[in-house]
């Protein structure tokens, strides 16, 4: 392919958010990277709100504003699919913020903007938040820990709208 390079990850997770609803998923993302881009689709499966299993369909990019990495963008569609829950999320984040404090360890900020398309009651709907966490290297897995703090655009509204994520990644 060039110059781009290719790897196959595989990413289980944990998402529980403060209204005692948990979200898990298990997948595998294929990664194209060329120089600071990078392209990456993500299929897998989850449950959705409703306990129902859905298959998870993402696209994603990324681009490196600097040579180490510090600063860059990122995007993502995801698609899910199930009985009753049929959605598009469209994730923007201009100015992500990434650290590395130790030759494996990164901290790291994703402020973004979420809009969410629902194919079943025709809804649109939108926010912006943010996710913060810390991401250690193990070899060719990788373990992040983050909180997450959904429609921050409205703090009065949404005081308690929050949820804590644990991602592992083994990349092949």
């Amino acid at each position: 392919m060039g110059d781009w390079d290719h790897s196959v990850n595989s990413s289980a997770g944990i998402y529980h958010y403060n209204t005692n609803n948990d979200q898990i998923f298990l997948g595998v993302e294929n990664k194209f990277k060329n120089k600071g881009l990078t392209l990456g689709v993500f299929s897998g499966v989850t449950n959705t709100s409703n306990a129902n299993p859905a298959l998870l369909l993402d696209l994603k990019e990324s681009y490196k504003y600097d040579s180490r990495g510090i600063f860059s963008n990122n995007v993502r569609v995801r698609n899910t699919l199930s009985d009753g829950t049929n959605t598009t999320q469209i994730r923007v984040s201009p100015l992500t913020v990434s650290v590395p404090v130790s030759k494996t360890t990164t901290v790291y900020a994703n402020p973004h903007y979420v809009g969410k398309y629902n194919y079943n009651t025709k809804e649109w709907t939108q926010g912006a938040g943010i996710f913060a966490g810390v991401e250690q290297k193990l070899g060719n897995t990788t373990i992040a820990f983050e909180g997450q703090r959904y429609n921050i655009q409205d703090w009065n509204t949404n005081k308690g709208n929050w949820g804590v994520n644990v991602i592992f990644t083994q990349t092949f």
